[in-house]
């Protein structure tokens, strides 16, 4: 059950990765077109926390090795 919690995040994780990397790109591109619609502070501070879960997941897993 932990495994999977921790393989669905990554992938959360990766989503938001590529999320940023895409907005990022596209507001050099063009100002104002991503900020318009939405707030990259929420998305990455939802990425922050998912990496900062993410790496107590492993922590622990190794802990208990």
């Amino acid at each position: 059950m932990r495994e999977n919690f921790r393989q669905i995040l990554k992938e959360i994780f990766y989503v938001f990765t590529a999320g940023l990397v895409i907005f990022s790109v596209l507001e050099l591109a063009w100002e104002r077109v991503v900020l318009s619609y939405i707030n990259l502070n929420a998305v990455l501070l939802a990425w922050l926390i998912i990496g900062i879960v993410i790496l107590m997941i492993d922590k622990n897993k190794i802990e208990s090795i």
